[in-house]
């Protein structure tokens, strides 16, 4: 995984350390984002599909200096299946939208990645036990945007 995921994820590491009981904040939300990515790319070998790509671009929003987002290209080498791939960008996107503190959006894409990880179980593109460890990350950031939009 590229230097931002993993930035995101010990940045939000230390953040839930810190946070205890306290309201969810959306770092929390990012770290288990971050979480998430490294959930699918440890179960890589459970997306079935046959349409490879050699590499995945994933889109990275991130403040600037001037408060305006910034965005970069990651490329994350494979092969890995689309489908592998596109759930990088769902979970980038989320990042990127919490980033702006978009938290409407961030949840509609997070729901939106749970339901394509549906669908792909459906149809045998994803198999267990990759869908269930997958599915558990994903959902895991769909309640606590959830959470940061109840407060």
């Amino acid at each position: 995984m590229n230097r931002r995921i993993a930035t995101l994820a010990v940045a939000a590491a230390l953040g839930f350390a810190a946070a205890g009981a306290q309201a969810t904040t959306i770092g929390e939300c990012q770290m288990l984002a971050a979480d998430a990515m490294g959930t699918v790319q440890g179960n890589s070998d459970y997306f079935t599909s046959n349409n490879r790509i050699n590499e995945c671009l994933v889109k990275m929003v991130e403040s600037s200096a001037k408060g305006k987002p910034a965005t970069s290209i990651s490329t994350l080498s494979g092969p890995m299946s689309k489908d592998e791939c596109s759930m990088y960008n769902y979970l980038s996107s989320v990042d990127s939208k919490l980033e702006q503190a978009k938290l409407g959006d961030a949840k509609s894409v997070i729901d939106g990645m749970v339901a394509k990880i549906d669908t792909l179980y459906g149809t045998g593109k994803l198999i267990d036990p990759g869908y269930t460890d997958v599915r558990a990350a994903a959902a895991a950031v769909q309640t606590c945007v959830g959470q940061l939009l109840s407060q």
